[in-house]
């Protein structure tokens, strides 16, 4: 309700930072399409292409768009705004690339590594498919082995499959492919969902610096140290020999600040600039810092994007600010 009439009244950025203040603006998008397949549909990625266009807008009326050398070099405007994507959906290049280009708009592309070229499809597309094909509860069931009690794909995965080592995830992949007969290689043909290796070069094009998103998208949490070097160090390697460029930052897979253990973070920072994850609180002003907080805004309203940027991030500062347990969490990140 407060945020609802800050939007009403007038000056309401200015009446916005009566709640605190806030640095640098990251927004997060995944898959562009105005349509979703069974490789998407209930994971929660989709923006329409209309849809980008009016977030772009309000960005280009209210913000000002930076890259990442602005946020490496500390020398931001008055209100900065970021635009990233995650994953590694060709749509961001073929959808978002040109409408990006024509406002002259730069972005970051964190890209899941182990998907061009690959094959197969990653885990979350594979339950994805499975779960729109023969149904969420048979798969849960063929998972567990118990009777299913997950509504939703976002439950299923955060609930069931978070708590996977990295072996049992490699064994689930294989084990569904096998009980339900996906055909990874006639998916990827039907729906081309990701980038191909030879679309790198085009990437810089429209704008975009390619960062690193973990080989497999997996849940950071899960892995230990060897591990840790196939799903952080060699993605950053393997982007860097597509496009001829270094990779500077890094996001968490699903963005939540449990993924960013002592192990994982440490061998991040040792080889990345910067670190992102998902909406926790405002980036700091002024203050150099190598962990940034995103918005995810895949699908959102328009009339949302104020309060989702300038309202409830400021609320959850405050909230971090009175809870001892939220603080050290966030200092450790």
């Amino acid at each position: 309700m407060i945020s609802s009439l800050l939007k009403l009244l007038p000056q309401s950025y200015a009446l916005a930072s009566l709640l605190g203040p806030s640095g640098l603006r990251v927004v997060l998008y995944h898959h562009i399409a105005a349509a979703e397949s069974d490789l998407v549909r209930g994971l929660g990625v989709t923006t329409p292409p209309d849809l980008l266009e009016s977030h772009l807008e309000f960005y280009a009326k209210n913000y000002d768009i930076v890259s990442l050398d602005d946020v490496l070099d500390g020398k931001l405007p008055r209100r900065p705004l970021l635009i990233t994507f995650d994953d590694a959906y060709r749509s961001v290049l073929d959808v978002a690339g040109p409408m990006l280009t024509s406002r002259s708009m730069p972005s970051v592309f964190f890209i899941t590594a182990g998907c061009p070229g690959s094959g197969r499809l990653v885990l979350d597309n594979l339950l994805c498919y499975l779960a729109n094909t023969v149904g969420l509860e048979k798969l849960e069931t063929a998972i567990t082995g118990l009777p299913a009690v997950c509504t939703t794909l976002a439950q299923l995965i955060s609930q069931i499959v978070a708590g996977f080592t990295y072996v049992e995830r490699m064994v689930l992949s294989e084990s569904l492919t096998t009980a339900f007969r996906v055909d990874h290689a006639a998916l990827l043909g039907e729906h081309r969902p990701y980038l191909d290796p030879d679309d790198f070069p085009k990437l810089a094009g429209v704008g975009m610096e390619v960062a690193n998103h973990t080989l497999s998208h997996v849940h950071c949490r899960c892995l230990n140290d060897p591990e840790t070097m196939i799903e952080l160090t060699g993605p950053k390697m393997l982007l860097e020999r597509y496009t001829g460029a270094p990779v500077r930052a890094f996001s968490y897979p699903y963005g939540s600040r449990v993924d960013a253990t002592p192990i994982a973070h440490g061998i991040i920072l040792k080889s990345h600039k910067l670190t992102f994850l998902v909406q926790a609180a405002t980036n700091p002003r002024n203050r150099p810092v190598r962990t940034l907080y995103r918005v995810g805004l895949a699908g959102q309203e328009t009339r949302r994007l104020f309060v989702e940027l300038e309202i409830l991030p400021r609320l959850r500062s405050i909230k971090n600010l009175l809870s001892p347990a939220n603080r050290a969490l966030q200092n450790q990140t």
